[in-house]
């Protein structure tokens, strides 16, 4: 079937748009503007095409009207709605004063279609909307420009937020838009798309490694006082492990009589538990030294609800780790993350290859490592690059 595509161009997007030229005695009443633009919210041509006439036909009736002394455009279609079939009236006048979809609208739309994320990504979703809402209000997303988006990042920034927790917040507010602009048809483009961040990363502080002492201070305790806090970092200290990888954990994912014991990172879905990066950072890691003995005494401990450490997952684990951790070494600031770089630092100066510190520290590096045939490492080649720096 061929297509006359009359009056109409089509958007990046894919949608169409109703395109006409003015004329020039009638652009007063278009406040000076030469071109009639309109989206007709299809992707189909057949149906743009029935709709940029039936546009078309309206537009001459009308500019007919007013070349005959009706003084404006709203006279004017009031002066023809007797001429035209009221549902076809209702229905091009709903094409010339489409819906307003509000940033309300967009959010609502995001949510639905992450239907199913844990608690955590609806918990970023709502304060980074509701910190754009303070802003900006609730006003049409076709009325947000590039200017009211510079303003959300200025007043982030004067708010004191770091600019990391800035960027995710864009991050998320972009992904609303996008989802918005994909699923109501509309043609805009992102205003939140590619901000830059004045002076990125540079407010961020350095967090250092635990030194040979205090690993050995942390495993100590522990070890002795048994509880979850305590074993989640011993469990730390010799997997570099994230401190949520160790407190989500599954008993399934203990593998204590194996040849090798070993912990397998996976993501549980089913118990709406993500990894921070995803399936990349999913990894079968050998357990060894301090390490192997807190993964026995949190077994042994274990109820038979399926999850490692019970009581630790339910609230916030990285908070939990910390306040044990200000207990156990003084100070005034927790450093659950330390143990990642206390185990890179480890690996590193025990000369490991840097591509293994990558596969047991669980960079996205590591899918990368030269070859597209290469599985990875097995566990013994893991487990000796551990041994190296173990504590026993």
């Amino acid at each position: 079937m061929i297509v006359k595509l009359k009056y109409l161009s089509r958007e990046k997007t894919g949608l169409f748009m109703y395109f006409r030229q003015i004329p020039a005695d009638l652009r007063e009443h278009y406040e000076g503007r030469i071109l009639r633009r309109q989206s007709l919210q299809t992707h189909d041509p057949a149906v743009a095409a029935k709709e940029a006439l039936k546009l078309a036909k309206l537009d001459d009736q009308i500019w007919e009207a007013l070349r005959s002394g009706t003084h404006d455009i709203e006279t004017a279609r009031a002066s023809i709605a007797e001429t035209i079939d009221p549902l076809v009236l209702r229905r091009i006048l709903a094409k010339l004063s489409p819906k307003r979809h509000h940033l309300s609208d967009a959010f609502a739309i995001y949510l639905k279609k992450h239907q199913g994320r844990d608690a955590r990504f609806f918990q970023n979703a709502n304060r980074a909307f509701a910190t754009v809402k303070d802003i900006l209000g609730n006003p049409a997303l076709k009325d947000i420009k590039r200017a009211d988006a510079r303003r959300v990042l200025d007043s982030m920034l004067s708010a004191g937020l770091k600019t990391a927790s800035v960027k995710r917040y864009l991050n998320t507010i972009s992904a609303i838009f996008s989802v918005a602009i994909l699923e109501f048809e509309l043609d805009l483009k992102n205003p939140f798309s590619a901000l830059t961040i004045p002076n990125f990363l540079e407010d961020t502080k350095d967090i250092p490694s635990f030194t040979e002492a205090e690993l050995r201070q942390i495993a100590t305790a522990g070890l002795a006082q048994k509880n979850e806090p305590g074993l989640v970092a011993t469990m730390q200290i010799e997997t570099g492990c994230r401190v949520a990888e160790i407190a989500l954990l599954r008993t399934e994912d203990l593998h204590l009589d194996a040849p090798i014991p070993y912990v397998r990172i996976i993501q549980h879905l089913e118990h709406s538990r993500r990894l921070k990066t995803g399936k990349n950072a999913e990894r079968s890691l050998p357990l060894v030294g301090v390490s192997l003995e807190a993964a026995r005494l949190a077994r042994a401990a274990a109820n038979d609800d399926g999850w490692l450490f019970l009581r630790i997952g339910k609230g916030n684990p990285a908070s939990t780790v910390n306040r044990w951790l200000i207990r156990t070494l003084g100070g005034e600031a927790g450093r659950s993350h330390s143990f990642r770089h206390s185990m890179e630092t480890r690996l590193v100066l025990a000369k490991v290859d840097q591509r293994i510190v990558d596969a047991i520290v669980g960079h996205k590096a590591q899918a990368k490592m030269g070859s597209v045939y290469f599985s990875g490492y097995s566990l013994t080649d893991l487990a000796e690059a551990l041994e190296k720096i173990a504590l026993h």
